[in-house]
């Protein structure tokens, strides 16, 4: 089912973007942000700096962290940092997406500390189901939207 929709989802997404335009779609990701991106890269490439010492330095200090942390993972099974937490909270704001990442640790370290392996395993539908009535509420209220407000529809979830 999740292969379906997503052939569906995708296929469906290119359609509307040929047929009615991306930027029709009243999302940032859509009407501003490819350009934005552009021009940045457009700008960065056109500005022949030297290298820099600093960066370079930044580089290195997060390869030697990265990789250390991925040393301790490997050699000492309870280590409880895992690697790819390091590159991902260089991507993060703390107003956008960090407190989501660290509420689902503190859940599943909850979860295992009470109930262990067993509880965590049968927990799992729990969450899943979360995501899946978030996704039905969203596509209800896309038909609601569809067959009471036609072309002229509520945005629920921008993706």
């Amino acid at each position: 089912a999740l292969v379906a929709a997503y052939v569906v989802g995708s296929a469906y997404m290119i359609y509307l973007s040929y047929e009615h335009g991306s930027t029709t779609f009243h999302a940032a990701k859509y009407t501003s942000h490819g350009q934005t991106i552009y021009k940045a890269i457009v700008t960065k490439m056109q500005a022949r700096a030297a290298a820099d010492p600093g960066k370079i330095a930044f580089l290195g200090v997060g390869a030697t962290v990265m990789s250390l942390l991925t040393f301790l993972q490997y050699r000492f099974p309870g280590w409880p940092l895992h690697p790819i937490g390091f590159p991902i909270a260089a991507n993060f704001h703390v107003d956008f997406g960090l407190l989501p990442v660290f509420l689902a640790w503190f859940i599943k370290s909850l979860v295992l500390r009470i109930g262990g392996v067993e509880m965590y395993t049968r927990s799992r539908r729990v969450f899943i189901g979360m995501i899946a009535g978030y996704a039905l509420a969203v596509a209800v209220s896309f038909l609601v939207d569809w067959i009471w407000f036609p072309r002229a529809g509520h945005q629920v979830h921008s993706w």
